[in-house]
């Protein structure tokens, strides 16, 4: 399945070599940092990685979709008090998104 990143990139006549694929983020910038490779992540994600292990960040130069984020819990913790603490707590370490 195509990527917006391979979109853009066909439509420019240009492709990309997937080295790796994962669906654990945090190991990727140690991958970055050992290889010559780049990634392409949300912006969110990109800017927390690369302060946690000093990478740079780059925008993309087209234009991307934006992502959604949910939470999603049992209706049965609608009215849990802890439950709706570590909600509290996503939301303020999530923060709003970073101007990229």
């Amino acid at each position: 399945m195509a990527s917006v990143v391979d979109e853009a990139l066909e439509e420019r006549g240009l492709r990309r070599r997937v080295v790796a694929t994962t669906t654990q983020f945090m190991a990727i910038p140690m991958m970055l940092k050992q290889a010559p490779v780049i990634a392409t992540w949300p912006a969110r994600i990109a800017h927390y990685c690369a302060n946690a292990a000093a990478l740079a960040t780059s925008p993309l130069p087209f234009p991307s979709p934006t992502l959604a984020v949910s939470m999603v819990w049992h209706r049965r913790d609608a009215g849990s008090p802890s439950i709706a603490w570590l909600r509290d707590r996503i939301r303020a370490a999530v923060g709003p998104a970073p101007n990229s």
